[in-house]
């Protein structure tokens, strides 16, 4: 007998965009955002690859969840950003300090290493600022270990490294704009997101990359490459 056209159709649409695997998510804080994430939000447990615009954008978008987890007591790790994370700014957009931690690893592999064992553990966020795409090998003990700790792990990496494969299943990519921030869902689960998506920009508070003042930083002996 026949198949049905539509039967058809929808065989081939789930081979296309395989069904989101749900998993608990915070908000991004943008709901333009939320409504593209899959589950609607950072999934908890899972590795987002970010690609960096060589002039930032990052930052802005990812100080209201710098924010909900820090008022919320979970600490929050960044690990070798490109500049020195300005306190004001961050106390600004509502970010606890006292539960924001800067590394400053000494090599990228340092960093990587420290990423992954901080990822073993629960706790909240893990932004990793990186200069090139993890190995498969890494990529794998990354996904992992978060798995393990369930955190919300973020990795941010040049926008020219775009053409490197990971295996992550959420890619995107940010830009800043005069008067806000551009981001585009490179890589979803689900259909694809063809239209890039604008956040506003609330205040100033982001406005430069460039921050003068340290927040509180440690820069452990403990966190080196074995």
């Amino acid at each position: 007998m026949a198949t049905p056209i539509a039967h058809l159709r929808t065989t081939r649409d789930i081979e296309q965009h395989p069904p989101v695997v749900h998993k608990p998510v915070i908000s991004s804080g943008f709901a333009t955002l939320d409504r593209v994430l899959p589950g609607g939000g950072w999934q908890i447990g899972m590795v987002a690859d970010v690609l960096r615009s060589p002039f930032g954008g990052e930052m802005a978008l990812l100080l209201p969840l710098l924010a909900t987890l820090t008022q919320q007591a979970k600490q929050v790790y960044l690990l070798a950003p490109p500049y020195i994370p300005y306190a004001p700014a961050l106390q600004a957009a509502g970010v606890d300090l006292a539960h924001l931690i800067w590394l400053d690893p000494p090599t990228s592999q340092a960093g990587l290493w420290a990423t992954e064992q901080i990822a073993r553990e629960p706790g909240g966020a893990i932004i990793s600022w990186l200069t090139h795409a993890p190995s498969d090998p890494q990529c794998q003990r990354l996904m992992r270990a978060n798995e393990l700790g369930q955190n919300v792990l973020i990795l941010i990496r040049p926008l020219e490294r775009q053409l490197t494969p990971t295996p992550f299943k959420l890619r995107l990519s940010v830009s800043p704009l005069p008067d806000g921030t551009e981001v585009q869902i490179l890589k979803r689960q689900g259909a694809p997101v063809v239209q890039p998506i604008f956040l506003q920009r609330q205040d100033d508070v982001v406005a430069s990359t460039v921050f003068p003042v340290p927040a509180a930083r440690h820069n452990r002996p403990s966190l080196v490459a074995c």
